[in-house]
């Protein structure tokens, strides 16, 4: 597959790999600051079509962004996830992320 990386108006990145079947994975990455004072490499989005999951399309994208972000000389990357979101959950825990975060939410309507 043939990756390109171009750089979005709003500042993140944009990798995106070309498959033979038309559907392109994509995943966005910026940096942001961690609360240990350091920038991260941080992990927007991250898009697999369903019929290409499982086929280390998403793992290739996530190493991608590490290359990314180890070229800037960042030493973590982050990923925000809906807690109820087990299969990004478990995708990201194979590749050896840790959850270190808790966001609590109260609707006010």
């Amino acid at each position: 597959m043939r990756r390109s990386i171009r750089q979005l108006p709003d500042g993140r990145w944009w990798i995106r790999w070309y498959t033979p079947d038309g559907r392109h994975p994509f995943v966005c990455v910026s940096e942001r600051p961690h609360f240990t004072g350091e920038v991260d490499t941080y992990i927007g989005e991250l898009v697999v079509a369903k019929m290409a999951q499982g086929k280390g399309v998403g793992r290739a994208l996530v190493r991608a962004a590490e290359d990314w972000g180890r070229a800037r000389g960042r030493k973590r990357v982050v990923v925000d996830t809906g807690a109820a979101n087990a299969p990004a959950r478990q995708f990201y825990a194979a590749l050896g992320y840790e959850e270190e975060d808790i966001t609590v939410s109260r609707a006010i309507v």
